[in-house]
């Protein structure tokens, strides 16, 4: 038997792992999604949705990706959009390729004072004969379209704008400020504590002459 306190450490152990091993915290409705859109952290974010969403109360998901796998992002994109539950995305550190449509698609959107968002026009290595790679070539130049549109779905920019910006670009980066701009958040997290302004003119990188 286990007293009341060690119960307690052992509980607040097991709730750590878990979050930690899969990126869920169900007391608290939030998900973390850290690293790549694949598997298995894809469907430890779809499942987690399953499970919280027979509550109206909101789910709380922070992105910090470079992206992933086309199906997995469509996969929880999907999840996302058939949620009961209102779910509110707050992007943190880089929020890349297939992660801007899981921060996009949020019903809140926001993001940390610190955190860059990129788009591009994604790569893929094709292999088989003449026709699978044909057949290959057909369905991802349909799934960029599609990922194209659903990014305008829940921005203020229209398809064309992001895939022009991001094609010509080679990757277009944002920060928070451009971001709020083209609709990609609708607001900043602020920090509890009091922090200086960061200057927005860049420093010298070339030293002078004389110093």
């Amino acid at each position: 038997m286990f007293t009341p306190l060690e119960a307690s450490g052992l509980w607040l152990y097991a709730r750590h792992a878990t979050l930690l091993e899969y990126g869920v915290d169900l007391e608290n409705r939030k998900l973390f999604l850290v690293g790549d859109i694949v598997s298995p952290n894809v469907e430890n974010m779809v499942s987690s949705l399953h499970m919280m969403g027979t509550s109206a109360e909101p789910i709380t998901m922070v992105v910090n990706s470079a992206g992933g796998c086309d199906d997995m992002m469509l996969y929880l994109y999907d999840a996302m959009t058939l949620c009961p539950a209102p779910i509110y995305t707050i992007g943190m550190g880089m929020v890349c390729s297939a992660a801007a449509l899981i921060l996009v698609a949020g019903d809140r959107r926001s993001a940390t004072p610190n955190c860059w968002f990129m788009t591009h026009k994604g790569k893929m290595v094709i292999q088989g004969d003449e026709d699978e790679v044909r057949a290959a070539s057909e369905l991802n130049a349909q799934v960029a379209d599609r990922y194209w549109k659903l990014i305008a779905r829940h921005t203020k920019r229209s398809a064309q704008w992001w895939f022009n910006r991001s094609k010509n670009e080679g990757e277009l980066w944002l920060n928070t400020d451009e971001m709020r701009r083209h609709g990609v958040i609708d607001r900043v997290e602020v920090s509890p504590r009091t922090l200086k302004n960061v200057p927005k003119r860049p420093i010298e990188t070339r030293a002078r002459e004389g110093r």
